[in-house]
């Protein structure tokens, strides 16, 4: 393939738009991208998720029994699968602010606390101050 005088190939060329110059077309496709990412985690808790009912609507009218209970030998409840995502959405957390350590088992599958529905509400705001830290840190993140 021949070289072009400008240093482009074609694909590169037909991409570019005249008045707005590679670094400006770059920060408009980052920005995009983050609207993108972020509008997919706050569907993905609270609603209109692609994969089907959101984590909150599953959760919705589960009371603090039904979530602690194991009604499958050897699964996870309700509860401790909430806790696990609360470790996760903090895993990214913390390798967004540059910590690179690994999840020890703790933290990974923490223990559910008593059951009862103070604890299971608590649980669950903890969740979505955890999603809405992790939208606002992907909101945040730097345009280059």
């Amino acid at each position: 393939m021949p070289a072009r005088a400008n240093g482009m190939d074609a694909g590169t060329a037909s991409q570019l738009v005249p008045g707005v110059r590679p670094r400006e077309r770059w920060v408009e496709r980052m920005t995009a991208e983050v609207n993108r990412l972020e509008e997919q985690l706050r569907r993905a808790l609270a609603g209109e998720a692609w994969h089907g009912p959101s984590v909150l609507e599953l959760l919705a009218g589960v009371s603090a029994a039904q979530a602690a209970s194991h009604p499958i030998a050897g699964a996870h409840s309700i509860w401790e699968l909430v806790l696990h995502l609360r470790s996760d959405y903090d895993l990214v957390l913390r390798r967004l602010a540059g910590d690179g350590r690994q999840l020890t088992a703790a933290e990974d599958w923490p223990a559910s606390p008593a059951s009862t529905g103070e604890n299971w509400q608590r649980t669950v705001q903890e969740l979505k101050l955890l999603n809405k830290k992790l939208r606002q840190a992907v909101r945040n993140f730097p345009d280059e």
